[in-house]
C-alpha cells in the first residue's frame, strides 16, 4: 500500500523508511530523562495498514513508523517525560520483557535529529 501512497504523489518528497528512528552514527544526543517532549503540530500523521507515516512539509519528507515508534510518538505531547514514557510503554509492552528506556531514548533523539520535536 505505501508504494501506491508514493506513486500518487505530485512533487518529489524524500521518504525515509524508519523502523526504530536511530541517530547518525557518532551523535550522541541523549536528552534529561525528565524532559517533556513535543512533537510539531505541522506534522501531518497518517495511518496505513501496520505503519505509520509522518509528513514534514518544511523538509519535504515522509518518515515511516513501526508500531513502537508511533507509540513513543503519541507521548510526545509535551506532557510526558521521557521517564513516564517508559513507565506507560513499559506496562503496554510488558509481554515482550524488554527495558524500553534505551530503545525510547534512541528513538527520541531520532526524532529531534530529524526536527520532527519541539
Amino acid at each position: 500500500m505505501l508504494d501506491s501512497v508514493k506513486g500518487s504523489l505530485k512533487k518529489k518528497i524524500t521518504f525515509e523508511t524508519d523502523v526504530f528512528f536511530k541517530p547518525n552514527k557518532g551523535v550522541e544526543m541523549r536528552i534529561d530523562r525528565q524532559a517533556r517532549p513535543l512533537a510539531r503540530s505541522d506534522i501531518t500523521v497518517q495511518v496505513i495498514g501496520d505503519e505509520v507515516m509522518l509528513y514534514d512539509s518544511d523538509n519535504e519528507k515522509i518518515h515511516v513508523l513501526n508500531h513502537s515508534a508511533y507509540a513513543i510518538w503519541q507521548l510526545c505531547n509535551g506532557e510526558n517525560s521521557l521517564a513516564d514514557m517508559c513507565e506507560q510503554l513499559t506496562v503496554q509492552y510488558a509481554d515482550a520483557g524488554l527495558d524500553l528506556v534505551d530503545d525510547i531514548q534512541m528513538t527520541i533523539d531520532g526524532f529531534i535529529q530529524k526536527g520532527l520535536l519541539i
